[in-house]
């Protein structure tokens, strides 16, 4: 009773602890702090999915701007970092009663955790520095534009020195017919210019420019670097949190001692279930055989007869 008490305030542990493949019964009767780190890890796995749907729908919005591809990619991206996380932190709960030490599989393991959460902040830094950028971002479009009308001035400059050639000849040649039709070719290509450069500099000015602005964010403003560390840290605190459970808690024991009986159990069915249908279907009284001392476990083979020499065959049969 005290033990329920105890993790009273909690709300929903039951569903919180599973979302970890935690026991819950089996921490209330345990006790210790295994009940409390668990459901502290998933309740910030829960701030993360939040921080992270957030983040993704900034990142959408700037890049789209289209309301249906914004809720549909930004669910399906924020689920599958989620999962992810989730499965992960699940694999480091299974390695948090056998205490090992730092390998290949954890640094992997930590480094793609290190790389959601990198991937996370990014928006984040953008959404909290938006407005210190803004001049950046201005100039930057500003001298996008400048570069794409020199670019259109140069794709037409050909043509119009040749038109304008032609133009001269014929007035040189007394045509004003010609000459009217040149002009009209330079006008027409004078306009195509223009409405050119206008299609540039209004694509131009709808661009967000994230990639640029993550950019500029993370050259001159250092203190960005300090959103990333936290949304980091706070994708390896559950981990921390998990790894950090004693494997001589009562948790661990009950749990393994639980799961071993299970195990035990559905083999001595199997083996029950294996000698009836030998002895029902075919009047056999066979035992199912195996190379192990220890099954279902299987993690001791049984040692391989010893051969003797001949003296020990004699001495055994020679007499009989």
């Amino acid at each position: 009773m005290n033990r329920q008490r105890q993790f009273s305030w909690m709300v929903k542990p039951k569903g919180f602890i599973k979302l970890l493949g935690g026991e819950y019964e089996l921490m209330q009767m345990a006790g210790g702090t295994v009940l409390f780190k668990f459901y502290l890890s998933s309740i910030i796995i829960l701030l993360i999915a939040i921080i992270s749907f957030a983040s993704i729908v900034y990142a959408i919005e700037l890049l789209f701007h289209a309301l249906l591809v914004e809720i549909l990619l930004s669910t399906f991206l924020s689920l599958l970092f989620v999962l992810l996380f989730i499965f992960i932190v699940n694999t480091f709960t299974k390695d948090a009663r056998h205490r090992r030490l730092l390998n290949f599989s954890n640094v992997t393991r930590l480094g793609f955790v290190m790389f959601i959460g990198f991937i996370i902040s990014k928006p984040i830094e953008v959404f909290f520095y938006r407005h210190a950028i803004e001049t950046e971002i201005k100039t930057h479009k500003a001298e996008l534009a400048k570069k794409h009308t020199l670019k259109i001035e140069h794709l037409f400059a050909n043509d119009l020195v040749k038109l304008q050639a032609e133009r001269n000849n014929y007035i040189s040649l007394g045509s004003p017919a010609d000459v009217q039709r040149t002009d009209s070719k330079i006008a027409y290509i004078n306009q195509k210019k223009r409405e050119l450069a206008a299609v540039s500099t209004f694509r131009i000015e709808q661009g967000a420019y994230f990639i640029y602005r993550i950019k500029v964010i993370s050259n001159e403003h250092p203190g960005s670097w300090l959103i990333s560390f936290a949304v980091v840290t706070l994708f390896f605190l559950p981990i921390y949190l998990i790894y950090s459970i004693s494997s001589d808690e009562e948790y661990f024991k009950r749990k393994n001692a639980q799961e071993k009986r299970m195990i035990e159990r559905a083999y001595n069915a199997f083996t029950k279930k294996y000698e009836q249908i030998f002895l029902q279907q075919y009047g056999l009284q066979l035992q199912f055989y195996s190379k192990y001392e220890d099954p279902p476990f299987n993690s001791i083979l049984k040692k391989p007869p010893v051969c003797r020499s001949a003296n020990d065959f004699h001495e055994r049969f020679a007499q009989s």
